[in-house]
C-alpha cells in the first residue's frame, strides 16, 4: 500500500485521466449492454428437461419446436371467465378427448368472431421479420374468439428475445381492424422479464441516488464530501456495465445482472469511498498533519481492510457458482466484477480526486454539527452500556432474532414465469385473454420426448390428468417420437407441477429413465428447484467456510472468525424469515432470492465485520486491553459502518418498488438483512460478544504459530507514518 499511495499522490491527475478514459470506453459498451443480454440460465444440466431438449435437437434437428406462440384475439368478442380442467376446448377449437381427438362442441355463441383475413395478415407480418424461421397453422378457440399460431425462430431462445421487439413492430404496422395481435409464449414472457427489468434500474438510480446523497449528506456534513462516494459509484458502475459488456462475447449473462450490479456497485462504492474518506479526515484532525499524510495513512489503514473486505465479498458470492446454474453464474459473474472495480476505483481514484481537491474537501460543510458529530457522544454511550451490559444485550437480542427466523421453516421456492408479470404487462393482459378461450397452457405446452411406438407416447401423455389436448406426432430418427401436450394450467402453477411430475412418473413405469424426457417451461422450473434444494446445503457451507477461513488468516484469530460467521448467519436467516412472513401472500418466494440473498449479505456483513474488528486489533496491537479497545474501535468506527449500511440497505429498498415481484422480495429482503446487521448485529451484538469473550478473542491454535499475528490489515496511524 505505500508503493501506491506514492504513486497516487505523485500522479493525481494521471490517475483521474486513466478512470475517465476507462469511464468513457466503458459507456460504449455499457449503453448496448442490454441488447446483449438475455434471458436464460434456468436449465438444470443433465436434468430431464435438458436431456429432452438434446433428444430432439440430436434425433429432430435443431430447434424445431416453437418458442412462441402468437396471438389473435377479436376485439368485440365476448370475454367470459376463465374455463376449467373439464372440457377445456382444444387447441384445434373443439373439446378434446383424452386421446386428442375431438369431440362434437358447442357452437358459437353467436357473438362476431375472428374472420381468417385477420389471422392471415397477422401471420403475414410476423413471417416478414427476419429471423422467424415458420409460423404454423392456426388453432381457433371454439367461440371463434381467439387464435393461436406457433411460431419458431431460427435459433435459441435467447436470440428469439432478440426478435420480439422486431415482431411487436410488425404486428403494429399490420393495422388488424377487428383484431389484436401479440406474441405470447415462453420467448414473450422473457422478453417482458427484460423490459420490467430495466424499469427496476431506472426506479432505483431515481430513488436511490437522491436518498443516498442526503445520507451522505449526515455521514459527512460537507457538500463536497458527500458528492465524492456518488461520483465514485457512478464510475464504477459506468466500468462495470462496460465489462459485462465484453464479457457477453464469451458467455451468456442473464438480463438480471444489470440489476445485480446496480445493486453492489452502488452499495459497495459508495461504503468503501466513505471509509476512505472519512479516514483521511480523521487524519487531518491530527496536528500539523498534511492531505498527503492522511491520504497515506489511509491507504495504508483502510485501504487495507477495504481491499480485505473486497476480496471477502467476492469469495462469498462466489459459493453461487456451486449451483451449476448458469443464471446464478451470471449474478456472481456481475456482482463479483462490481465488488472488484469499486475495490481498485476506491484505492486509486478517491485518494485521487482527494489530492487535487485539498483542503476544498470539506468546503460547504455544515460546521456545527460536523463539531458535534466528532464528539461522538452517542456512540461513547452506545458503547458503554454495550460492555456494561454485554450478558443482557446477548441475552435480549439472540432469541428475537431466533424467532425472526422461524418463518423460514415455511419458505418455499419456485421458478414463475407469466405470474412474475405485472397484472397490467401486455403480454400476461394478451395470456389472460387467450385463457379464457383456450387452455391455460396453450402457450406453454409440456414436451413429450420418447423412443416408442407414436400410438403408446399418444396414449400414455392423453391418458394424464390435467392434460387436456395431445399435439400431432413427430418423427425424428432412430425410433424416437415428440408429442406436445396442452395443459388445463398455467406454466408456472402448483397443479402443472403436480402434472408434469405425474407424467414423468407415469413415463418412467412404461419406458424407463432413459427411453422418455418430459421438456418444456414447467420441466425447466421443477429441475431448477430440485437442483437449488441440492445444492443449496453446499453453497451455504462453502459461503461459511470461506469467511472463517479468511477472517482466521486475516485476525489470526478462530474464535473471532467462528462468532463473525455464527452471528452474520443470525442476522441472514432473520431477514429471511421476516422476507418470507411478509410475502407470504404473494406466494412462493422467487428461485434465486434466498441464495443470492445469503451469499451477498455474508460478504457484506465480513465487510463491516472486518472494519469494525481492524480498529479493535489496531488499538489491541498499541496496547490497550480487549474492552478499551472495543470502546475505542466502537465511538472510531460504529457512526461510518451504520450510515454506510444505512446507504447500503436505501439501495436495496429502492427494488422494493421494483414491477418484478422477486426483485421486490430480493430488496426488502437485502435492505432487512443490511440495516439489521449494522444497527443491532454489528452495533450491539457482536461488541457484546467481543467484551463477553475478553482476551479469549485473540487465542490462536498452535498451528498459526507464537509470531503469526495475522495480515496486517489496519495498522495504527503511528506504524503508518
Amino acid at each position: 500500500m505505500s508503493t501506491l499511495a506514492r504513486f497516487v499522490l505523485r500522479n493525481p491527475r494521471k490517475v483521474i485521466a486513466f478512470w475517465v478514459v476507462v469511464l468513457l470506453v466503458s459507456l460504449a459498451g455499457a449503453s448496448r449492454l442490454s441488447g446483449r443480454v438475455q434471458n436464460g440460465g434456468y436449465a438444470a444440466s443433465g436434468s430431464g428437461a435438458i436431456r429432452a431438449g438434446e433428444v430432439s435437437e440430436h434425433e429432430f434437428g435443431p430447434v424445431s419446436e416453437p418458442q412462441g406462440y402468437l396471438s389473435v384475439l377479436a376485439e368485440h368478442g365476448s370475454h367470459g371467465q376463465p374455463r376449467s380442467s373439464e372440457g377445456s376446448p382444444g387447441l384445434n377449437g373443439s373439446r378434446a378427448s383424452r386421446d386428442g381427438s375431438p369431440r362434437d362442441g358447442s357452437p358459437h355463441d353467436g357473438s362476431p368472431g375472428l374472420n381468417t383475413h385477420e389471422i392471415a395478415q397477422a401471420a403475414e407480418a410476423v413471417r416478414g421479420v427476419a429471423g422467424v424461421k415458420l409460423v404454423g397453422a392456426p388453432v381457433v378457440s371454439a367461440d371463434g374468439q381467439a387464435a393461436l399460431l406457433p411460431v419458431t425462430f431460427a435459433g435459441s431462445y435467447g436470440y428469439a428475445q432478440t426478435r420480439v421487439p422486431a415482431v411487436e413492430a410488425a404486428l403494429a404496422h399490420a393495422q388488424l381492424a377487428g383484431a389484436s395481435a401479440r406474441l405470447i409464449g415462453q420467448v414473450g414472457i422473457y422478453q417482458r422479464y427484460m423490459v420490467n427489468s430495466k424499469k427496476s434500474l431506472q426506479t432505483s438510480s431515481l430513488v436511490s441516488f437522491p436518498v443516498t446523497l442526503v445520507i451522505l449528506l449526515v455521514a459527512f456534513l460537507s457538500v463536497i464530501a458527500a458528492l465524492l462516494p456518488l461520483g465514485l459509484a457512478a464510475v464504477c458502475v459506468g466500468v462495470t456495465f462496460g465489462f459485462l459488456y465484453l464479457l457477453t462475447y464469451v458467455v451468456q449473462l442473464s438480463v438480471f445482472v444489470e440489476d445485480t450490479v446496480l445493486v453492489l456497485g452502488l452499495g459497495l462504492s459508495i461504503d468503501f469511498s466513505l471509509f476512505m474518506v472519512t479516514r483521511v479526515r480523521e487524519g487531518l484532525r491530527r496536528e500539523g498533519a498534511t492531505i498527503e499524510q492522511a491520504i497515506t495513512q489511509a491507504l495504508q489503514t483502510t485501504g487495507r481492510a477495504i481491499t480485505v473486505s473486497g476480496l471477502t465479498v467476492a469469495t462469498a458470492l462466489a459459493g453461487l457458482y456451486v449451483t451449476g446454474l448458469g443464471v446464478f453464474d451470471s449474478l456472481a459473474t456481475g456482482a463479483i466484477g462490481a465488488a472488484l472495480i469499486a475495490v481498485a476505483a476506491a484505492l486509486t481514484l478517491t485518494p485521487a480526486a482527494m489530492v487535487l481537491l485539498g483542503d476544498r474537501l470539506d468546503r460547504l460543510s455544515l460546521r456545527r454539527a460536523a463539531r458535534a458529530a466528532e464528539k461522538g457522544t452517542f456512540w461513547r454511550g452506545l458503547a458503554e452500556f454495550v460492555v456494561r451490559r454485554r450478558v443482557a444485550v446477548i441475552a435480549a437480542i439472540v432469541p428475537v432474532m431466533v424467532v425472526l427466523s422461524i418463518p423460514i421453516a415455511g419458505m418455499s421456492i419456485t421458478l414463475k414465469s407469466i405470474s412474475v408479470l405485472p397484472s397490467s404487462d401486455p403480454v400476461r393482459a394478451a395470456t389472460a385473454r387467450v385463457s379464457k378461450h383456450l387452455p391455460p397452457g396453450a402457450g406453454t405446452p409440456v414436451v413429450v420426448v420418447a423412443h416408442g411406438e407414436p400410438a403408446r407416447v399418444r396414449r400414455v401423455l392423453a391418458a394424464q390428468p390435467g392434460v387436456v389436448q395431445v399435439g400431432p406426432t413427430e418423427r425424428g430418427a432412430n425410433g424416437w417420437v415428440r408429442v406436445s401436450g396442452t395443459l388445463a394450467y398455467y406454466s408456472d402453477s402448483a397443479r402443472a407441477d403436480r402434472i408434469v411430475r405425474e407424467l414423468r412418473a407415469s413415463l418412467g413405469r412404461e419406458y424407463g429413465a432413459q427411453q422418455a424426457y418430459v421438456g418444456g417451461a414447467t420441466a425447466v422450473g421443477i429441475d431448477l428447484i430440485q437442483r437449488i434444494d441440492e445444492r443449496t446445503p453446499w453453497v451455504v457451507l462453502v459461503v461459511l467456510l470461506a469467511e472463517i477461513l479468511v477472517l482466521t488468516v486475516i485476525f489470526a484469530a478462530p474464535l473471532i472468525a467462528i462468532k463473525a460467521a455464527l452471528t452474520t448467519l443470525l442476522s441472514v436467516t432473520a431477514a429471511l424469515g421476516v422476507m418470507t412472513f411478509l410475502f407470504k401472500s404473494t406466494g412462493d418466494i422467487g428461485y434465486f432470492v434466498p441464495l443470492f440473498l445469503f451469499a451477498t449479505i455474508f460478504g457484506l456483513s465480513t465487510d463491516y465485520e472486518v472494519f469494525l474488528l481492524s480498529r479493535v486489533r489496531e488499538h489491541h496491537r498499541e496496547g490497550h486491553s480487549n474492552t478499551d479497545s472495543l470502546k475505542r474501535a466502537l465511538i472510531g468506527s460504529s457512526r461510518s459502518i451504520t450510515l454506510a449500511g444505512i446507504t447500503m440497505g436505501v439501495v436495496f429498498f429502492s427494488f422494493a418498488i421494483s414491477p418484478l415481484v422477486p426483485f421486490q422480495e430480493l430488496g426488502v429482503g437485502m435492505g432487512l438483512a443490511i440495516v439489521l446487521d449494522v444497527t443491532v448485529v454489528r452495533g450491539l451484538l457482536v461488541p457484546a460478544t467481543v467484551a463477553l469473550l475478553g482476551e479469549l478473542n485473540w487465542w490462536r491454535p498452535r498451528w498459526l504459530g507464537r509470531g503469526w499475528g495475522g495480515v496486517p490489515v489496519e495498522m495504527s496511524l503511528d506504524e503508518a507514518s
